[in-house]
């Protein structure tokens, strides 16, 4: 057994600590995912209504923009699925072989065995998820923000239509 100066109790603490920030981060992507899909469903709703109201300005640029509109809407419904697949993301270790061991182990042997298993799981975690979920709310916001510039663009058109009709 390693045997340390130090408390071991130091590092347990921590390495619990940052895998508890480590799935909050991934709650937090997640939540931005679904907002950003909440704002896009909201775009797309106010550009068919503009041109559901105005159906002479859905010309060739009308159609062009609904178009680029939809595909950033779809865009950003693949971003919510692939933020939103069930993971196995490790939680933590196996409370029934803790219990289990407590009557063969003395708490520093077990709380050793307990850090190596805390940082084997933040460094699997980070492989699942690190480098998805942050891409995915990347190109999340991108896709928003395509879809904000189609209606605006949208509006333009319509409200340039608006002035040009007798």
């Amino acid at each position: 057994m390693v045997k340390f100066k130090a408390d071991p109790k130091l590092l347990y603490d921590m390495a619990r600590e940052r895998l508890q920030i480590q799935l909050a981060f991934f709650d937090v992507l997640d939540t931005k995912v679904a907002t950003m899909y909440a704002a896009g469903s909201g775009i797309l709703s106010l550009m068919a209504a503009v041109f559901a109201l105005r159906p002479q300005e859905l010309d060739r640029d009308g159609l062009t923009v609904i178009s680029v509109a939809g595909f950033a809407y779809f865009i950003l419904t693949v971003c919510l699925a692939l933020s939103h697949w069930p993971r196995r993301y490790e939680t933590g270790p196996d409370l029934k072989a803790i219990w289990n061991d407590l009557y063969q182990r003395d708490n520093d042997e077990l709380l050793i065995d307990l850090i190596g298993d805390y940082m084997s799981y933040i460094t699997l975690n980070d492989r699942r998820g690190w480098i998805p979920k942050p891409l995915i709310a990347r190109i999340a916001l991108v896709a928003t923000a395509v879809e904000t510039v189609a209606l605006t663009v949208g509006l333009v058109l319509v409200a340039a239509g608006a002035e040009v009709s007798p």
